[in-house]
């Protein structure tokens, strides 16, 4: 988290101890007040960095300028409360905080949640593919069924507005098993490498008649799972 924001969180019991004392006058109080968000939002800020950091590259990238950005406003409200030793400039620092700091963290949360839809669609849900067929499949039965659960988790993710310190936690878990389920998936095969790239083309939704080499129909044939296929034209 900007070492701004912390010395936000910092910064602002002492103005409210003075507040309480009575030795701001009416017009930095009503100032005051508007900053009680604060640090909530700095909470919300360090999630967000701690659920870019679980999403790894190329997605890190994706949310640089958002997260910059609301990095360098953090900056400006923190040198703002520092210098907020009268009223005009405890003023300044409450509308520096409303009119830039909370909208850039909104954009953060924006491209945070952009993003992870993006990862959700592309790196989860093919793993409906692989999990519908091992589901099916006595010994890979429990491998199938974590597929299906994880695809369906990340989805989910997507579809409901979390607060963003749950939305860190569930990206770093659903992040690590990801890593888990692919590792699973390459013990699947037996080292059979026709058979890595037949589970790996079903995982980018890529599998087409050419990965059902002798050695992968040999492979499903002594799992029974030639009927969990069908075969249909490519768009």
């Amino acid at each position: 988290m900007s070492d701004q924001l912390i010395e936000l969180e910092e910064l602002l019991p002492q103005l409210e101890a003075a507040m309480a004392a009575n030795k701001l006058d009416d017009s930095a109080k009503r100032a005051l007040e508007k900053l009680a968000d604060a640090p909530r939002q700095a909470k919300r800020f360090e999630a967000f960095v701690l659920a870019i950091s679980k999403m790894g590259q190329p997605w890190i990238n994706l949310t640089r300028t958002a997260l910059q950005d609301a990095v360098n406003e953090a900056d400006e409200v923190g040198k703002a409360l520092e210098s907020a030793n009268t009223s005009e400039r405890i003023q300044d620092a409450s509308d520096e905080f409303l009119d830039t700091l909370k909208p850039a963290i909104a954009n953060l949360d924006r491209s945070v949640s952009s993003v992870w839809q993006r990862i959700a669609r592309e790196q989860f849900e093919p793993f409906a593919g692989p999990g519908a067929l091992l589901s099916k499949i006595p010994s890979t039965q429990s491998l199938g069924q974590r597929l299906l659960a994880t695809a369906h988790r990340a989805r989910a993710l997507t579809e409901r507005r979390v607060e963003a310190e749950e939305l860190a936690r569930m990206v770093a878990q659903l992040m690590s098993e990801r890593g888990e389920l692919r590792a699973e998936l390459q013990e699947v095969s037996e080292g059979q490498s026709e058979v890595d790239s037949f589970i790996e083309a079903l995982l980018h939704n890529e599998a087409t008649l050419r990965h059902l080499t002798s050695d992968v129909l040999k492979w499903l044939t002594a799992r029974d799972a030639l009927d969990s296929f069908a075969v249909k034209a490519a768009d």
